[in-house]
């Protein structure tokens, strides 16, 4: 996880400087432009819907919405790992959001190009997640902190600076 974290440091220390320079003047103007970063979260939430929708309409077993068949002490099959992946993602996703709303009020100009940063290092995070749920617990660990441990620090900053 602490490969994770300085990861994700690096991250938001280099990319927002190439992300392109925000429009916004108002408080509406960045609260837009967040907005539109979402996108990207969001998107991982359709990843795992159609995730999910592509092993139910394959399998007949599962198509009307059942659990997948595992017999004890077997690896869980592909269609719980995939409903685990969306139910973190979902909960991923909500925290995020607030959060990059919140943040999108407490910056201005330059600086506004972190939500942009933050969006895509938590794609980044989703699939490294997904990718590391289907090989083992400890390989999902670091697309897991990618996106809860700079979730926190948007949490963190926007406590910080609203009793400041």
């Amino acid at each position: 996880m602490a490969g994770a974290v300085l990861f994700a440091a690096l991250f938001l220390w280099l990319v927002p400087g190439l992300l392109p320079e925000p429009a916004a003047t108002s408080m509406g103007e960045q609260l837009t432009y967040a907005l539109r970063w979402e996108l990207l979260p969001g998107a991982t939430l359709l990843l795992g819907i159609a995730l999910i929708a592509r092993r139910r309409f394959f399998d007949e077993r599962i198509i009307e919405g059942g659990p997948a068949p595992q017999a004890p002490g077997e690896p869980l099959p592909a269609l719980e790992i995939d409903l685990r992946y969306l139910r973190n993602t979902l909960e991923q996703v909500a925290l995020a959001f607030v959060g990059h709303m919140a943040l999108a009020t407490l910056l201005n100009g330059d600086s506004l190009r972190v939500l942009g940063a933050l969006a895509i290092l938590f794609v980044i995070g989703r699939v490294t997640f997904r990718i590391g749920y289907a090989i083992s617990p400890v390989a999902r660990a670091f697309g897991f902190a990618a996106t809860f441990y700079p979730t926190i620090g948007v949490y963190l900053y926007c406590c910080w600076k609203l009793v400041r």
